[in-house]
C-alpha cells in the first residue's frame, strides 16, 4: 500500500480548505475564488488578476496506525537503493507532504485582441505576465509550502497568504498605469515576464516605434549580443522556420522561447518586422 493511503486526513481537503482560507482574506478587494481551479481571481476592464494556488501530484499522509509501517517501508527502500535512512528523513516522511505554492498571472483581452490582428504572432492568448510568486520578489526567492505537519501549517497558511497580498497585489497594481509600465519595460526586465510578452505588450500598449526603441535598448551595449543576433536574423526570417512556426501555432505551442536571448530577439524582430527600422 502506497503512503498515499495511509492517511486519516485527506490531502485534497488540507489543501482545498488552505485555499479557502486564503481566498477569504481576498474578498474584500473585490477577488472571487474559484474552488474547482483554485484560483483567486479578479476583473478590471479588459485585464483579469489571478493568484493560482497549486498542489503536486504526490502528496500524501500517513495515519497514525502506518507510522510504524511507513518507517519499514522508507527502511527497504533505503537498503535497496543503497542509502542511509536518518531520523531527519523519517521525521519528515511521517509528517507528510501537501505541495502549495502560489503563482500570480496577468490576462489581457485587448492584448489578446492585439494578437489576433497580426499575420502570424507568437502566441493567441490573452496571457500577459506572471510567474511563481517568490520569483516575482527582488531579489527573487521562491518559496513554497507543507501543509502536511499540523504544527506548522497554520502558521503556512498565513505566510502563504501574506506572501500573496504582499507581492501579489503590487505585481497587479503595475498593469493599472501601463504608461509607467511602459517606461519600466524600456528601461530592463521586470519579473513575470518572459522576453516576447514583454515586446508584444509595447507593441500593442505602446506602438511600433516604441518596440523598435525597446529591441535598439535591448541590444545596445553588448557587441556580442548583436553580432548573433544579426546572425540568427535571416533564420527566423526563412521559409523552414516560417513553416515550422505555423504547424507549432496551430498545435497551440507559444513562440519566441529560444534559448539564447539572441535568437528570442531575432525571432521576435522577424516576427513583427522590428529589424526593418534598426
Amino acid at each position: 500500500m502506497g503512503l498515499e493511503n495511509m492517511a486519516d486526513e485527506r490531502p485534497r481537503e488540507i489543501f482545498l480548505s488552505a485555499c479557502a482560507e486564503i481566498a477569504r482574506s481576498f474578498g474584500p478587494l473585490g477577488f472571487r475564488y474559484l474552488r474547482s481551479k483554485s484560483r483567486i481571481e479578479r476583473s478590471e476592464g479588459d485585464l483579469r488578476f489571478e493568484i493560482l494556488l497549486v498542489t503536486g501530484r504526490r502528496n500524501y499522509m500517513v495515519s497514525p496506525n502506518r507510522k510504524a509501517a511507513a518507517i519499514e517501508a522508507l527502511q527497504q527502500v533505503g537498503h535497496h537503493q543503497n542509502f542511509e535512512v536518518t531520523d531527519e528523513m523519517t521525521q519528515a516522511m511521517l509528517g507528510g507532504s501537501v505541495h502549495l505554492d502560489l503563482r500570480a498571472r496577468v490576462d489581457s483581452a485587448e492584448l489578446k485582441r492585439w494578437r489576433s490582428s497580426q499575420v502570424a504572432p507568437l502566441r493567441t492568448d490573452d496571457f500577459v505576465a506572471g510567474d511563481e510568486l517568490g520569483r516575482l520578489r527582488t531579489p527573487p526567492k521562491v518559496q513554497n509550502f507543507n501543509l502536511a505537519p499540523t504544527a506548522t501549517r497554520r502558521q503556512s497558511i498565513v505566510e502563504a497568504g501574506a506572501l500573496a497580498h504582499e507581492v501579489g497585489l503590487p505585481f497587479f497594481d503595475q498593469f493599472r498605469e501601463p504608461a509607467s509600465l511602459l517606461t519600466r519595460l524600456l528601461q530592463a526586465d521586470p519579473p513575470g515576464f518572459w522576453e516576447a510578452t514583454a515586446f508584444e505588450y509595447v507593441l500593442c500598449f505602446g506602438g511600433r516605434q516604441l518596440g523598435v526603441e525597446l529591441l535598439r535598448r535591448r541590444l545596445a551595449g553588448d557587441s556580442e549580443l548583436r553580432c548573433r543576433f544579426v546572425e540568427l536574423l535571416p533564420v527566423f526570417k526563412g521559409p523552414s522556420y516560417q513553416a515550422l512556426a505555423a504547424r507549432q501555432r496551430v498545435q497551440g505551442i507559444q513562440l519566441g522561447g529560444h534559448q539564447e536571448r539572441a535568437g528570442r530577439l531575432a525571432t521576435i524582430a522577424a516576427t513583427y518586422g522590428l529589424d526593418a527600422d534598426l
